[in-house]
Order: structure tokens, then sequence, then C-alpha cells
């Protein structure tokens, strides 16, 4: 089981990482997902965990689910990009 910490750092990479393959500023994510910039970049700074809500918008803004944007990012050298 993931602890908060984890979580939060691993909801981190990932919108990091997916940002730059999609070239996405913070701010067009944050309009896709219908979210406040500034509570995204709360989360991406890992000030705070999203809720279920905001952690919905967000995946199905980067086209992914919950589950994928809370889980290990890939390693660097996996063939993976999402």
């Amino acid at each position: 089981m993931l602890t908060d910490e984890q979580i939060k750092s691993n909801i981190q990479q990932n919108i990091d990482r997916l940002l730059k393959i999609r070239h996405w500023t913070q701010k067009e994510l944050a309009s896709r997902a219908q979210v406040r910039e500034s509570v995204l970049s709360d989360v991406k700074l890992g000030k705070s965990v999203p809720g279920l809500s905001i952690a919905l918008r967000i995946a199905e803004a980067l086209d992914i689910t919950v589950d994928r944007l809370a889980s290990d990012p890939p390693k660097e050298n996996s063939k993976r990009s999402a």
C-alpha cells in the first residue's frame, strides 16, 4: 500500500511527465481539467494531494485513469509513454 507521500510524489511525477509528452503548459492542463491553476500548482508542487473529484478531472484531461495518475511512473528506460 502506498503512503500519502508516495502518492503525492507519483502524481507530481506523472503530471510533469505527461505535460512534457503532450507539450502542454500547466495552465492548459488546468483549463482542460476545469480546475483552478492554483490548485493544480499545489498538486504539482506536492503541497496537497488532490481529492477524488480533482484527481478524476486531471486524469480525464490527461486521458489516463486515476489509478495510473497515482501509480509509480514508468522508469526512464521504459518504452511506455503513458
